[in-house]
C-alpha cells in the first residue's frame, strides 16, 4: 500500500509542475521520494516542506544549482531571513 503523497498532489500543494519536480530530483537530488506499489513516487510531509522552501528561494532569484547543495537546516535559515 502506498503511503504519502503522489507527484500530482505534491505539484498542487507546492505550485511546482510535475516535470520540474522530476527534473529537480534527477538533476539536483533535491528530494528522493520513496517508491510505493507500481514504483510510484511517494512524498512525505518533509519532502513537501523542502520543495516549498526550494521554490521560495528559486522564485526569489537564487540558482537551483546553489540551493540544492544547502542542508535542510540552511534551507530553513535562508527562507526565514
Amino acid at each position: 500500500m502506498d503511503t504519502g503523497y503522489r507527484i500530482g498532489a505534491v505539484a498542487k500543494l507546492t505550485g511546482i509542475s510535475t516535470d520540474t519536480i522530476r527534473a529537480w530530483e534527477r538533476r539536483y537530488g533535491v528530494v528522493e521520494p520513496n517508491r510505493g506499489e507500481n514504483n510510484n513516487r511517494c512524498y512525505t510531509e518533509r519532502h513537501i516542506s523542502k520543495l516549498i522552501r526550494v521554490k521560495r528561494l528559486v522564485d526569489a532569484g537564487q540558482a537551483i544549482g546553489t540551493i540544492c547543495r544547502l542542508s535542510d537546516e540552511e534551507l530553513v535559515q535562508q527562507t526565514y531571513e
